[in-house]
């Protein structure tokens, strides 16, 4: 991204292994990017993972990514200390880059990230909570059923396992099926909300069912930290107006009133690569300083 938001170079890399990810990562810096623009004009690298960063242990965990499993932190330190750096999470990219770029005015709101997982960021008072390492919450592993399926995580019924896009053909066959689905392949949000937007009858069940059951969790998280917006991002977008729709209904009817009465909810505005503005936007407001010679800087969340 260039200094305006602009996406300069856009690539995309296989990586065939967990110890090829930061070698590929050094390769597309210096072979391709830095042959394009002068050294002085490169000001940092952010790298985003979907994943929980602890800024105290320096590790990742709860991620959907195949990396290196010792030590990654300090390889990808190692491997840039030649360069300002800037280790973030996916969802509070997202998030950031909807406050600036969307113009938020609630001081109290909540991201919520649809994807391989489900992940979610909290502004209070203005201030994201844990800055951009989702160490401080893991919504996607909070339980909405305590006799449900065995996460990997240990827990049972967490929300990602239950309504998760993996979940969803199993929904389906559950609420009877529908020749909407009949291919082999795997069901997407998109899918189905795109289903449920043509009338599907199990669609559209299967699409309020997720809603309740996701609103069961919005219903604690509001209890909670009291937001008074919700955005749903990610994937989760593609899941239509009957989502939406739903969760409204179910918020109004389910939950501590006073608080859920004054909550709003919405898609996000943005697109899917919105988080790198937002990873940009984040740097350069919470770390770099422009006065000052950043290069071996590196930074979590």
């Amino acid at each position: 991204m260039d200094i305006t938001g602009t996406a300069s170079f856009c690539v995309q890399v296989d990586v065939p292994s967990p110890d090829n990810y930061i070698p590929l990562c050094q390769e597309y810096i210096h072979q391709t990017v830095l042959q394009q623009i002068d050294r002085e004009q490169f000001l940092g690298i952010c790298v985003v993972v979907p994943a929980m960063i602890d800024p105290d242990k320096r590790e990742i965990f709860a991620t959907t990514l195949n990396l290196p499993e010792k030590d990654f932190v300090g390889q990808l330190q190692r491997a840039f200390s030649g360069f300002p750096v800037a280790l973030l999470n996916d969802t509070a990219c997202f998030a950031y880059a909807e406050k600036v770029y969307t113009q938020i005015t609630e001081k109290d709101f909540a991201f919520i990230n649809f994807g391989k997982g489900i992940g979610a960021t909290l502004f209070i008072r203005n201030e994201m909570l844990g800055r951009a390492s989702a160490s401080y919450t893991q919504f996607g592993h909070y339980s909405i059923d305590p006799k449900g399926e065995l996460c990997s995580c240990g827990n049972r019924g967490c929300l990602e396992l239950m309504i998760g896009e993996a979940s969803l053909k199993g929904r389906i066959s559950k609420a009877g099926g529908s020749p909407a689905f009949r291919r082999p392949s795997a069901v997407t949000y998109g899918d189905l909300g795109q289903a449920s937007v043509y009338g599907d009858m199990v669609s559209c069940k299967v699409v309020r069912d997720i809603a309740d059951e996701f609103s069961m969790a919005l219903c604690n998280l509001i209890c909670m930290v009291h937001p008074k917006l919700i955005i749903i991002g990610g994937k989760g977008k593609d899941l239509g107006p009957l989502f939406i729709q739903e969760i409204q209904e179910c918020l109004r009817t389910v939950g501590f009133r006073r608080m859920v009465n004054s909550v709003s909810v919405r898609y996000s505005l943005l697109d899917s690569s919105a988080l790198y503005n937002g990873a940009m936007k984040y740097f350069f407001d919470i770390h770099y300083n422009f006065t000052q010679d950043m290069a071996g800087s590196f930074f979590i969340g």
